[in-house]
């Protein structure tokens, strides 16, 4: 009944998936190359929808997590969600150094379900005594 339970516990927390912050995608073609940081900015959050995660970091190198809103030409518009501490932000889009956006990872997540089968198991043999590690033999 144990393992029942300790396995359930280790699906349900490997189902969730693994997310990371992934570079904004590049919007610009080759012969748009005198656009502007902030005009390429735009263009990249421009692809977003709102409720999205992102990331910001400030040209002062401050690292900002996001809920993001809608943008204009010149300002990032979006909700800022920290230990209780919610509301919204104006974020100009000349102060942006980096964007990253919230994405699902294939790869971490099957790391993560092969770990979590790898523990199961190991505490499956072990309760069950098919696994001997006290280095005796019989």
């Amino acid at each position: 009944m144990r393992f029942n339970l300790l396995l359930l516990l280790f699906l349900v927390w490997g189902m969730g998936g693994c997310y990371v912050y992934k570079p904004l995608e590049k919007t610009t073609r080759s012969y748009e190359v005198n656009l502007s940081e902030e005009e390429n900015l735009f263009r990249q959050f421009f692809y977003l929808k709102a409720g999205e995660g992102i990331q910001v970091t400030t040209k002062r190198g401050r690292k900002v997590s996001l809920e993001f809103l809608q943008v204009s030409q010149d300002t990032l518009y979006a909700n800022y969600k920290f230990h209780g501490h919610n509301g919204p932000v104006k974020v100009p889009l000349s102060d942006i150094q980096e964007a990253k956006r919230l994405k699902y990872s294939k790869g971490l997540s099957f790391i993560a379900e092969a770990f979590s089968f790898l523990i199961v198991t190991t505490v499956n043999l072990l309760i069950n005594g098919e696994l001997d590690y006290s280095g005796e033999e019989d």
